[in-house]
C-alpha cells in the first residue's frame, strides 16, 4: 500500500484542461454510436431467444471441440461454459428453438448424460428482459442520483448522473466493439460498476464539502478547493481501483468460464468508473452555480468537527 500511496507533497492540476470533462463524454458517446452502428450488440438467449440446456455428462469432454462439433451439427451457434469442477457439468446456450434439438444432441453428449435443465426462451420474454434490464438500470441510477441530491447539493447530483451515464455507455461501447455476449451478466456488470463509481464520488464530494466548510469565507477559489479534495484522495482512488483490480484480474485468469466472462467487463467498469469520478464528475461542478452552504450542515459540522 505504501508503494501505491503517493506522497504528501504530490499536486497534479486536474483543472488545467477544463474542457477535458466534455471531451471524455463527447467522445464516449461517438464510441457508442459507432460502435451501435458498425457492430451492434451480441445479444444472448436471454435477450433475444433461444435454449438453454444444463447437462452432466459422466466423463469430462474437450469443450472447444464439443463446441465445434454442436455447431456443425446443429447449424446454429452455440456456447458451451463449464459449470462445475471439471468438464462434465455443462451449460448450453443456442439460439435454436427446435423441438428436435435435443435429439440432435444425445449422441454427441452420449445416451448417459443427465439433463438438469431444458429451457426454451421466446423472443417475446426476450424483448421483455430487455425491457426489464433497462429498467433496472434506470432506476438504479436514478436512486443514486436522489441520494447524491439529498446528501449534497443538486449540483453534485447532476455531475454525479453524468459521470455514471459516461460509465454505463462505456460498458456499452465494450460489448458492442468485443462483441462480449450481452445477457443478465451484462446487466449486472453494468450496476456493479455503477455502484463503485458512485461510492468513490461521494468520497471526493465529502472531501469537498469538509474544504468548503473549513474555508467559508476566506476567499478561496472553489477550483482550488475541487482541485485539492481530488488531490487528497488521489491515494485512496489508486488503493480501492488497485486492490479491485488485482481481485478481478485473477478471476479472469483463473476462476474458469464463466467467472471470466463476468469478471472481464466488471474490471473494464472498474477503469471506466474510477477515471470518470476523478476527471468527469468532480470536475463537472465548476462549471454549475454553487449554492451557499446548507444550514444544517454548518450544524453537523459544529458538532462532529467534520
Amino acid at each position: 500500500m505504501a508503494l501505491i500511496s503517493l506522497p504528501p507533497t504530490f499536486s497534479f492540476s486536474f483543472l488545467k484542461y477544463k474542457g477535458l470533462s466534455f471531451v471524455l463524454l463527447l467522445s464516449m458517446m461517438i464510441t457508442v454510436l459507432l460502435g451501435y452502428h458498425f457492430r451492434g450488440l451480441n445479444l444472448g438467449v436471454d435477450f433475444r431467444g433461444g435454449t438453454i440446456i444444463e447437462v452432466e455428462t459422466k466423463q469430462p469432454l474437450d469443450i472447444n471441440a464439443l463446441r465445434t462439433r454442436l455447431r456443425h451439427t446443429i447449424k446454429h451457434d452455440v456456447t458451451v461454459q463449464s459449470v462445475g469442477n471439471g468438464a462434465t457439468e455443462l451449460l448450453l446456450r443456442t439460439d435454436m428453438q427446435d423441438p428436435k434439438l435435443l435429439a440432435s444432441i444425445r449422441p454427441i453428449l452420449g445416451e448417459s448424460a443427465v439433463y438438469h435443465k431444458i429451457e426454451t426462451i421466446g423472443p417475446k420474454v426476450g424483448k421483455e428482459l430487455i425491457k426489464n434490464g433497462a429498467l433496472a438500470i434506470f432506476w438504479a441510477l436514478l436512486a443514486m442520483m436522489a441520494y447524491v441530491w439529498l446528501r449534497f447539493e443538486w449540483q453534485f447530483s447532476v455531475c454525479a448522473f453524468v459521470a455514471l451515464l459516461h460509465d454505463c455507455l462505456g460498458l456499452l461501447a465494450f460489448f458492442m466493439w468485443t462483441q462480449f455476449e450481452f445477457n443478465e451478466s451484462a446487466v449486472v456488470a453494468i450496476l456493479i460498476t455503477a455502484a463503485y463509481s458512485i461510492n468513490d464520488t461521494v468520497v471526493i464530494f465529502d472531501r469537498l464539502r469538509e474544504k468548503r466548510l473549513d474555508n467559508q469565507g476566506q476567499g478561496v477559489a472553489f477550483s482550488d478547493l475541487v482541485n485539492a479534495s481530488l488531490n487528497e484522495t488521489l491515494s485512496r482512488t489508486l488503493l480501492t481501483s488497485s486492490t479491485a483490480l488485482l481481485a478481478l484480474v485473477m478471476l479472469y485468469f483463473f476462476g474458469g468460464d464463466v467467472i471470466s466472462t463476468l469478471s472481464l467487463p466488471i474490471l473494464m467498469g472498474i477503469i471506466v468508473g474510477t477515471y470518470s469520478s476523478v476527471v468527469i464528475a468532480v470536475p463537472l461542478l465548476i462549471w454549475l452555480p454553487q449554492s451557499p452552504l446548507k444550514p444544517e450542515h454548518e450544524i453537523i459540522d459544529a458538532n462532529t468537527g467534520h
